[in-house]
């Protein structure tokens, strides 16, 4: 009788849709892409008009995975992987009821990392990070809240300073990496001069 309070109370909190003794409680399924139940309405994913818990892979054409999402109730939840052909790791999401949440990271098709986002409810929330495939660095921005905060920095392929600003309180204050009347382009080495 205890286990069927705890579900019942989850269920009415929202607890459910994460915790893993309801989830575990949940069929779990593994459905193609490809299959013809599936819809999504109002960004709910349904397999045979109800709300899927479990999991949905997309390949390529020769068949191998190119994307396994999970989802619980419809909404993604759970690990999302993405592969290149190749069989290489393209990128991993993770999601709680339908929002991004966590760690993301991608990689090309070589291995070289490619980015690293921080996602807390659904917005971006601490180091967002890119790198050129070459492995330099390509952004380092902060976002508290969905919103950019602290030091920004964008660099082109070659290492030199695109970008260079600190928002605070919404405001920025530095160099945004703008373009000049002409179309030419103004560095940092520019700027200082």
């Amino acid at each position: 009788m205890k286990v069927l309070t705890l579900i019942v109370c989850a269920a009415l909190t929202g607890f459910a849709s994460w915790h893993p003794l309801v989830i575990a409680r949940h069929a779990s399924e593994t459905k193609e892409s490809s299959d013809s139940t599936l819809t999504i309405t109002n960004g709910v994913q349904l397999s045979h008009g109800m709300p899927l818990t479990g999991y949905v892979r997309e390949r390529f054409s020769d068949g191998s995975i190119k994307r396994e999402t999970a989802y619980v109730n419809g909404k993604r939840d759970g690990t999302e992987h993405g592969w290149f052909e190749n069989g290489a790791v393209r990128e991993t999401r993770t999601y709680r009821t339908g929002r991004e949440d966590g760690i993301h990271r991608g990689w090309y098709a070589n291995g070289a990392r490619r980015f690293v986002y921080h996602y807390l409810d659904g917005r971006g929330d601490g180091l967002m990070e890119e790198w050129y495939e070459s492995g330099a660095p390509y952004t380092r921005f902060e976002y508290v809240h969905g919103q950019e905060e602290g030091a920004q920095r964008m660099w082109t392929e070659y290492g030199a300073l695109r970008a260079n600003y600190v928002v605070t309180g919404g405001r920025r204050y530095g160099l945004m990496g703008t373009t000049g009347c002409q179309g030419t382009s103004h560095s940092a080495e520019e700027s200082s001069q």
